[in-house]
């Protein structure tokens, strides 16, 4: 890894840091982060910074592709053979996805809904998710293993989430559509 850095080439290493809650790079530059699973709010607060510095729609089109290319592989790789390593690594890799996808949208959210309308639509798009996604999931997935007989095959119900993240950042960042509301909603002010 010094070598990487030593020739300007950039590599991200995260170390488990234990004199501080949450994690760091010990190679190249040190960035400090929330450790998601016990300060989520930190987190989420991270991940909007994050999205910020290198843009929204980079962030979700990222993390819903790699949803929706590693959703069924990882489920096919865990019930292969179930061990406790195999389980903690895919819930993991699942939780990073939901906390960088979920902390970016928050930003997405605040950037194209009008202020006197916000807290209402980011009810509804949040209970929207929770309603078609999340109390669905437990239906689909036996649906699925008893229709496939395959165990990894709800990660077909989280490629279906991915896709619809993924259309969803591409229509809210399609070309001039934040700049068309904002310049709207200043034309109404």
């Amino acid at each position: 890894m010094r070598n990487l850095v030593r020739h300007n080439i950039e590599a991200s290493c995260i170390d488990c840091n234990a004199s501080k809650p949450g994690f760091k790079t010990v190679y190249g530059k040190a960035y400090l982060c929330p450790n998601p699973d016990t300060h989520s709010a930190e987190w989420e607060q991270f991940m909007i910074e994050l999205a910020k510095s290198i843009g929204r729609k980079p962030v979700l089109l990222a993390i819903a592709g790699l949803s929706f290319v590693t959703a069924y592989p990882a489920l096919l790789w865990l019930t292969a053979a179930p061990t406790f390593g195999k389980m903690l690594a895919v819930e993991l890799m699942f939780s990073l996805y939901f906390g960088v996808y979920s902390g970016t949208m928050l930003g997405a959210l605040v950037e194209i809904v009008p202020a006197h309308v916000r807290t209402t639509c980011f009810s509804l798009a949040f209970a929207l998710a929770a309603a078609l996604f999340g109390t669905f999931t437990p239906f689909s997935a036996t649906t699925l293993i008893a229709m496939t007989g395959d165990r990894a095959s709800p990660g077909f119900w989280l490629m279906c989430a991915a896709a619809s993240g993924f259309i969803a950042a591409m229509v809210i960042y399609r070309s001039g559509a934040v700049e068309a509301r904002e310049a709207a909603v200043a034309a109404q002010a």
